[in-house]
């Protein structure tokens, strides 16, 4: 069976974790090829691989939990008609934690297929991302490939996501009650760790600035 992988995230390569995604699922499923939509002179020939392919899967990173303005972007240049029945599916990741703040982009996603005659092959999503590719370390990087190998190989014997899958690998749906006391009690230490992740990715002002208040 064919594949193609789309990788979602504006970011270049190096930085992006649903390139570090895309790459562990080529590793798995045979007969795949990756696209990156960031580049957008490579558009014409992702499109003509999705129109062409039997099975299409678009990793997406989410933003403020929304799905990124380049990937709508690049949908509105899909054409609807297609050479051959296919599944289209998807991987979502975010920076929130908990499985319910990713759920309104999965709502979006399981629309799509239709509009593009393929059959909907369910939705993989993961909380807790933020940084993998850059600043989480190699630990983190090497459990998160595990989980996603694994997940790919249930896809290519179900050619979908099943419903057993995507419930355990999204964790929890909301914090608990421990889970929200003990966020609470290590919010100092986690502001430490953010102002680190800041410098590291360059910011110069306080993460307390808003910037998108008017004076």
């Amino acid at each position: 069976m064919r594949y193609t992988i789309v990788s979602c995230s504006p970011q270049n390569k190096s930085r992006s974790s649903s390139s570090c995604i895309a790459g562990w699922l080529k590793e798995e499923l045979d007969e795949s090829e990756i696209y990156y939509i960031n580049d957008k002179k490579e558009w014409g020939k992702c499109a003509e691989a999705i129109t062409k392919s039997s099975n299409i899967i678009f990793v997406v990173p989410l933003y403020v939990e929304g799905i990124p303005g380049i990937m709508l972007e690049f949908l509105e240049t899909l054409s609807p008609q297609r050479k051959t029945a296919a599944t289209m599916s998807f991987i979502i990741q975010g920076g929130f934690d908990e499985a319910s703040q990713l759920r309104t982009a999965e709502r979006y996603l399981k629309m799509l297929p239709s509009f593009f005659h393929c059959q909907y092959g369910g939705t993989l999503l993961k909380g807790g991302m933020f940084g993998m590719a850059t600043m989480r370390g190699d630990k983190f990087k090497a459990q998160m490939k595990k989980c996603y190998i694994e997940a790919a190989k249930a896809y290519k014997k179900n050619n979908c996501f099943d419903e057993a899958t995507t419930k355990a690998f999204a964790g929890a749906e909301y914090y608990s009650s421990s889970m929200i006391i003990l966020s609470k009690a290590l919010l100092p230490i986690n502001r430490i760790i953010w102002y680190v992740m800041g410098k590291k990715m360059g910011a110069t002002t306080s993460l307390k600035s808003k910037p998108y208040r008017y004076s």
